[in-house]
């Protein structure tokens, strides 16, 4: 449990530490501000709030619906997943530290929606009118972590198959 402490810790802190950290700058030197753009406008620096959630789904809904569910719920998932990663018994490294972003990402979102009841977002990226929404460093902690799990699990599972195959060839030939 020690070295998988060891892992979680230091990769939920500063991933959590260094959103917080690039929202405190966005609020300082972007809010009220005009956008910057950079990289033949590839990149966009321009600062949002967001009340909802990926892509402002929920903002809508009324300020209590929105407190219980992107507030208590989500922390309640994220502190019983927290628990559920460090008494996994059997995890890989990698899933392991793409887990720990992952939470991370969540509870530098939550900090946001429970102090101040919605998430600082302002970064967005692009070419011309194919462009993400408006993100930050937890969203995209959490949106590498998932790309590599999916990445992770699809290199994984070829060099099963190939295993598998090599192993039955192998049979057939004997």
């Amino acid at each position: 449990m020690k070295q998988k402490l060891s892992t979680i810790l230091p990769i939920l802190f500063s991933t959590v530490l260094f959103d917080q950290l690039t929202k405190i700058w966005a609020k300082a030197y972007l809010k009220d501000q005009r956008s910057f753009h950079y990289l033949y406008d590839s990149i966009r620096i321009v600062y949002a709030e967001n009340k909802g959630a990926f892509l402002s789904f929920g903002s809508s809904l009324p300020d209590h619906a929105r407190f219980l569910i992107f507030s208590i719920i989500t922390g309640l998932v994220l502190v019983v997943g927290t628990f559920l990663l460090i008494r996994s018994k059997t995890i890989s490294k990698t899933d392991l530290i793409c887990f720990s972003f992952i939470l991370g990402g969540g509870f530098g979102n939550l900090i946001d929606r429970a102090f101040y009841g919605y998430v600082a977002d302002f970064m967005n990226v692009g070419i011309g009118s194919l462009r993400t929404g408006i993100f930050n460093v937890a969203d995209m902690a959490i949106t590498f972590a998932v790309i590599y799990m999916v990445y992770d699990g699809i290199v994984n599972k070829k060099k099963k198959d190939n295993q598998v195959n090599s192993q039955e060839a192998s049979k057939k030939s004997n």
